[in-house]
Formats: C-alpha cells, sequence, structure tokens
C-alpha cells in the first residue's frame, strides 16, 4: 500500500518540479510555499478520499474530467516555464513578481493529484469496517505528505547552490518533465473516459 501511494503521490518528483520552478524565489518564500502547500494538499487528499465517489457525484464530475483538466493546467504551467525569456539576476529583482506556488500546481495537481485522490479512497474502501486498517491508509497519507514537505524544502535548498544559470538550465529540463507529466493525465483521463473507444 505504501508504495503504491507514494507513486501516487510523487514526492520525489513534485520536488523536482518544485526546484525548477523555485529559483526565483527567497528560503523564507520557499519554506512558506512548501508548508502552505503540504497543508493544503492533506486537507484536499482527507476531504475527498474520506468523501470518497461521493463528492464526485455530489458535484456531477466524473475522475477523467479530474484529471484532464488539471493535466491542461499543468501543460500550460510546462509551456510557460520552458518558453519564457531569459533574465538575469539583476533584471530578475527589478521586475520578477513572486507568485504564490503553494496552491497550483503544488498543492494540486502534483502532491494532491487525481491519483493519490483515486489510489487513497480505493484503499479506504477496501478497508470499509476496519477502522484499524482505514487508520493506517490515513497515517500513510499524513506520513507521504511530511515526507513531501521535507523533500520541498531541500529542493529549494538545491536552487539556492545552482545560481542563476544552473537554475534556468533545470527550469527549462523540469519544465519538459512536467509537460511529460501533463500529458500523461490527460491521455490517461481521455482513456478513462472512452473517447479513444477502448
Amino acid at each position: 500500500m505504501f508504495a503504491v501511494l507514494f507513486i501516487a503521490v510523487g514526492p520525489i518528483d513534485n520536488a523536482a518540479v518544485y526546484a525548477g520552478l523555485g529559483h526565483y524565489y527567497t528560503d523564507e518564500e520557499l519554506k512558506r510555499m512548501a508548508l502552505r502547500a503540504c497543508i493544503v494538499a492533506t486537507i484536499v487528499l482527507l476531504c475527498f478520499v474520506i468523501g470518497g465517489n461521493f463528492i464526485f457525484w455530489l458535484i456531477d464530475i466524473e475522475l477523467y474530467s479530474v484529471k484532464v483538466g488539471g493535466g491542461i493546467l499543468l501543460l500550460l504551467l510546462s509551456i510557460q516555464i520552458v518558453m519564457e525569456k531569459y533574465q538575469g539576476g539583476k533584471e530578475l529583482a527589478e521586475e520578477h513578481q513572486h507568485g504564490d506556488l503553494s496552491v497550483f500546481p503544488l498543492a494540486m495537481p502534483l502532491i494532491a493529484g487525481p491519483a493519490a485522490i483515486t489510489q487513497g479512497a480505493i484503499f479506504l474502501a477496501m478497508a470499509k469496517g476496519d477502522i484499524a486498517k482505514q487508520g493506517i491508509v490515513i497515517g500513510v497519507l499524513l506520513g507521504l505528505m511530511v515526507l513531501s514537505y521535507i523533500l520541498l524544502r531541500l529542493a529549494g535548498w538545491v536552487t539556492k547552490l545552482l545560481g542563476d544559470g544552473g537554475a534556468q538550465i533545470l527550469s527549462r529540463a523540469l519544465g519538459i518533465l512536467l509537460a511529460a507529466i501533463a500529458a500523461s493525465l490527460i491521455l490517461n483521463g481521455l482513456r478513462e473516459s472512452g473517447v479513444f473507444g477502448g
């Protein structure tokens, strides 16, 4: 169960993306965004996992729609990362406006993404009636949120060591990785919707 949820949450992948996104930010900003992202992701995961399919039924949304929508948003972000004009440190200090990354894309759909929500809900449903097993599922999710925070903080420190040039290279490379993650979400969502006739 831990291995499946670890892959679904993807704390290492998320930290890698955060490292690429965070090179413009101060350590205090990175720390604050990492903490806020993990708190928001924890709340979202617990609400959706415990609520299960009832929430999707209530608002009449299929999970594949969440995957496609989240994937499109991530794809747009990845295009912006890869195609943005290079700026030196002085220019960035004067011109860059710090946007908050904590809710989007960190908390959702990277940390608390469709895969994590789905797998968490499935494991909780399988443990129905067994309080101890349900507690283990929730405990594993909470542990992964703590691990995610630790890795996000390490990613923030790494970006400071790279400098502007190294951070720009890392940012472009991870922008491509983010595009691949987005494409995977979109394709999986479309496949599950039956649009491919499968």
